[in-house]
C-alpha cells in the first residue's frame, strides 16, 4: 500500500507527464514540430513497445514518463517550449526504462561533443561531418543514416532493423567499438548504454537556447534539408562485420573444436579470444536471473538487498563500461523489493562495486595485452576480481531448485544436466524420426531387405539354379527358395492387377459405344 501512495505521488508532480497532459498546446513553428516527428518516425514508427520521453528544465528536476509510438505523436507539439526534451532511441516492453525491459533496438550512435575539443571548437556541425568525411571515419562505420544537431553538439546515427533484446551484447560491443573511433573528435562515453535519452529534434538546449535540427544525410554537397534522399538502414550483422574482428572460426568450425578433446596450443589461443566475448554476455545474463529472482521471489528479500544490489551494479559496471548508469541501475532495482533501502543505504552498500569494476577492467587490459592468454577466470580471480561461480550464487542468494529452473545461468550442476538432458532427448527424437527412413519410405533393415529381392530376382531371370543363388548373396537355400516364392507371387499379382486394369479399360471403350439410354440394370 505505501508503495502505491507513494507511486500516485510521484506520478502527480512528475513534470513530463504533466507537459504530456497539457490541454493547451503551445504555438510553435511547423518546422520544429516536422523535425520532432520525422526523427520519431525513422526510429519508432511501427514497432510496439513504450518510449521514454524526460524532460529536465533548468530550474527543475528530471523527470521521465513511458508512451507508445501512435499517444505520443499528437502530443509532440506540447514539448516544444520546453527546454531539454530526451527521448529514448530503443523502446521497452514494460514502463521502465532499464537494460533488461528493451523491446527493439532500433539504433548505434555516438555523442559527440566536439565543442570540448580546442581543434574543433568553433566549427558549425556541417563543417564537422564534412571533417569527419573527410578523415574516411565513415568509412570504417558506414554511411550514417542521419544526424542531429543537438544544440550543442551533433548525434550520429545510424539505424538496424530487426533486431530483437537478444542481441544486447553484441549491440553493445559494436556500440562501443564506434565509440573508440569517435574517441578524439569529442564522443561522449557516458552516452553508450542501450537505455540512453537524447535530445528531441526541434526541441530547445537548455544552456545555448538552439534548437536541436533534424539534418539527412546527403552526399549531394551538404544541400542539407533540400536533397532528402532514402534512409540508411543497416542489420545488426552488417554493422558486426565492418566493425569487429573475425572471429577465427565459423559456428560449424566452433562446434567441431569444442568438441574436440585434445587441442593443438593454436586452437587453445583461438579459443580464449572467443570466451571473452562470452564473459561479455555472462555480465548480461547474470544481471538478468538477479532480475528474474527477485520477480520470482515478488520482491521479498529482506535478508538479500545489499548482496543484490551490489551484484547488479558490479555486473552492470561491467557489462555498460559506465559506473553512473550503473548506480542508476542498482537504485532501480532496489525500487522492485516490497520494503526498499533507502538511496543512501543502496549507494553504501554497492560503493565497493565501482572499485571492484576498476579492477575488473585494469586485468581485463592486462589479459588482452598477453601474447600466451591462460585460463581466463583463474587469471582474473589471481588478481583479485569478483568472479563468483554459480555454486557461490546459489550459496549467498539461498536459491532453491525450482527457481534455477527459470534462471539463465545461475544453476547448479543438476539444473545443467537436465537442460542437456532435454535437450539431447528433444534432438535425438527429432533426428531419429528424420534419419530413420530413407526417401523410398523404407528403413535401414527394409531397404537392405528389398534390395536383396531384387539381387535373388536378377540371378534367377539368367537362370542361376537355388544353391548357386544362395551362395552369390550369403543365405541358405531355404532362404532363397522363400524369397523365390515371394517373388513369383508378387509376379502373380501384378501380372493379375495388369489384367484387371487392361479389362476395365475394354469395357470403358465397350460402353462409350453402347446407348445405355434403355438398359435396365439388374444387381444379383
Amino acid at each position: 500500500m505505501l508503495l502505491e501512495e507513494k507511486k500516485s505521488k510521484k506520478e502527480k508532480h512528475n513534470i513530463t507527464k504533466q507537459i504530456l497532459e497539457k490541454k493547451i498546446i503551445p504555438f510553435c513553428t511547423a518546422e520544429y514540430k516536422e523535425d520532432a516527428i520525422t526523427e520519431l518516425n525513422i526510429i519508432h514508427a511501427n514497432k510496439d513497445g513504450f518510449i521514454t520521453i524526460a524532460t529536465k528544465p533548468k530550474e527543475g528536476t528530471y523527470s521521465q514518463w513511458h508512451v507508445e509510438f501512435e499517444e505520443f505523436i499528437p502530443k509532440v507539439q506540447n514539448f516544444m517550449k520546453t527546454d531539454n526534451v530526451y527521448i529514448s532511441m530503443n523502446s521497452f516492453y514494460t514502463t521502465q526504462r532499464r537494460l533488461t525491459t528493451i523491446r527493439h533496438l532500433n539504433c548505434f550512435w555516438v555523442d559527440l561533443d566536439y565543442y570540448k575539443v580546442n581543434e574543433f571548437k568553433d566549427k558549425t556541425t556541417e563543417e564537422m561531418i564534412n571533417l569527419l568525411r573527410e578523415k574516411n571515419l565513415f568509412e570504417k562505420t558506414g554511411e550514417p543514416s542521419f544526424f542531429i544537431d543537438s544544440g550543442h553538439g551533433m548525434y550520429i546515427v545510424w539505424l538496424i532493423k530487426d533486431c530483437s533484446k537478444q542481441m544486447v551484447a553484441f549491440w553493445q560491443v559494436i556500440q562501443n567499438k564506434i565509440f573508440e573511433i569517435f574517441e578524439t573528435f569529442g564522443a561522449d562515453n557516458n552516452a553508450l548504454d542501450v537505455t540512453r535519452v537524447l535530445k528531441l529534434a526541434g526541441t530547445v538546449h537548455g544552456e545555448t537556447k538552439r534548437r536541436a535540427r533534424f539534418i539527412y544525410n546527403s552526399q549531394k554537397e551538404f544541400r542539407f534539408e533540400q536533397e532528402k534522399e532514402e534512409i540508411r538502414i543497416y542489420t545488426i550483422q552488417e554493422l558486426g562485420d565492418k566493425l569487429l574482428d573475425k572471429l577465427p572460426f565459423d559456428k560449424v568450425e566452433w562446434n567441431k573444436l569444442k568438441a574436440k578433446k585434445r587441442k593443438t596450443k593454436a586452437e587453445k589461443a583461438k579459443c580464449r579470444t572467443i570466451s571473452m566475448f562470452n564473459l561479455h554476455t555472462l555480465n548480461y545474463a547474470r544481471m538478468n536471473d538477479i532480475l528474474k529472482l527477485i520477480e520470482l521471489r515478488q520482491g521479498k528479500c529482506n535478508d538479500y538487498r545489499e548482496l543484490m544490489c551490489f551484484l547488479y551494479r558490479y555486473y552492470s559496471c561491467c557489462f555498460l563500461k559506465d559506473t553512473e548508469q550503473a548506480l542508476r541501475q542498482a537504485l532501480e532495482i532496489n525500487n522492485l523489493f516490497t520494503e526498499p533501502l533507502g538511496c543512501e543505504e543502496v549507494i553504501k552498500a554497492t560503493e565497493s562495486a565501482t572499485a571492484a569494476y576498476e579492477l575488473w577492467l585494469k586485468t581485463f587490459n592486462e589479459y588482452m595485452e598477453l601474447n600466451e592468454k591462460p585460463n581466463i577466470v583463474q587469471y582474473f580471480r589471481k588478481k583479485g576480481c569478483y568472479i563468483y561461480s554459480n555454486k557461490k550464487l546459489i550459496e549467498l542468494l539461498k536459491i532453491l531448485e525450482e527457481e534455477m529452473v527459470s534462471l539463465e545461468t545461475i544453476i547448479n550442476t543438476k539444473e545443467k544436466n537436465r537442460r542437456n538432458k532435454d535437450y539431447r532427448n528433444e534432438w535425438n527424437k527429432s533426428n531419429f524420426k528424420k534419419k530413420r527412413r530413407n526417401e523410398n519410405g523404407f528403413t535401414m533393415r527394409e531397404q537392405a531387405k528389398e534390395d536383396k529381392i531384387k539381387q535373388i530376382e536378377e540371378l534367377f531371370n539368367k537362370g542361376l539354379k537355388q544353391n548357386e543363388i544362395a551362395e552369390i548373396v550369403g543365405l541358405n537355400k531355404s532362404g532363397v527358395s522363400r524369397y523365390i516364392k515371394q517373388i513369383k507371387q508378387n509376379n502373380i499379382e501384378k501380372v493379375v492387377l495388369e489384367n484387371i486394369e487392361t479389362n476395365n479399360l475394354e469395357l470403358n471403350e465397350m460402353f462409350k459405344r453402347v446407348d445405355t439410354t434403355d438398359v435396365e440394370v439388374v444387381i444379383c
